[in-house]
């Protein structure tokens, strides 16, 4: 049912007016508003938590979009498993391929990365991770959590812990030199893309802002260094191939 309805959303971006008759949906002659404004249409994106979805993603042509509570050793087989298969696609779902894993993950970067960790370990983290495993019962639990099962009564994480963890790429809670090392080790996965998730429930604005802050400043020009963005140069390729 879902495959059905992906293949169709290029066309009703795309035709003027769009029709349809299939077996789980149809759709008289419509003209589908609004059409996106660039040519081809914007990347595609596959929300991914079990193995087969990340090849499933990439034989597809999308781009893998993932959570991790973990390391990034936890999450390498799919990464691995995605960049395999994304490179077998010859008839993406979409206008093109978009070759791109991106892992949602935790960050506070703060100058003093002791200041982070403390702050971070009072933030009530762990209320929101029962949240999230309790409402998605489909996201593969990380190491220490019951496999099945309500989750409750999780215990907040220490500084300490917090610290000895950036050593094999645990949350990003520390010092911008701390973050670097830790996005290194994802980069040397293969995943493309990182995106974070403030602490605005309970952590004050000012620290978030700080955090946004000081991340832009002395991490974020180590990495992204390239002013236009790989889904752009994918989009161009497309059109430059559909043209020779």
């Amino acid at each position: 049912m879902w495959r059905e309805a992906l293949e169709q959303i290029p066309r009703m971006w795309r035709d003027e007016p769009y029709t349809y008759d299939g077996r789980y949906f149809r759709m008289p002659a419509r003209d589908v508003l609004p059409k996106p404004y660039s040519k081809p249409h914007p990347p595609m994106w596959l929300a991914c938590s079990s193995p087969p979805t990340f090849v499933e993603a990439g034989e597809l042509g999308l781009g893998s979009l993932c959570f991790t509570f973990g390391t990034p050793a936890e999450i390498a087989e799919n990464v691995r498993g995605y960049k395999e298969a994304i490179k077998r696609c010859k008839t993406p779902v979409a206008g093109y391929v978009n070759d791109n894993i991106a892992v949602t993950t935790n960050m506070l970067c703060l100058p003093d990365g002791d200041k982070a960790r403390w702050l971070y370990s009072r933030a009530r983290v762990e209320s929101f991770t029962e949240y999230f495993f309790n409402a998605l019962d489909s996201i593969p639990r990380p190491k220490g959590m019951p496999k099945e099962g309500r989750i409750a009564n999780l215990t907040a994480p220490t500084p300490e812990a917090l610290k000895e963890g950036l050593s094999v790429g645990g949350r990003q809670i520390g010092a911008p030199e701390e973050i670097v090392e830790v996005i290194r080790m994802y980069e040397e996965l293969g995943v493309d893309q990182l995106i974070y998730a403030p602490l605005t429930l309970t952590l004050d604005q000012k620290y978030v802002l700080e955090s946004i802050e000081t991340f832009g400043k002395h991490v974020l020009p180590k990495f992204d260094q390239d002013p236009v963005h790989s889904t752009t140069r994918q989009r161009e390729a497309a059109l430059k191939a559909q043209a020779a």
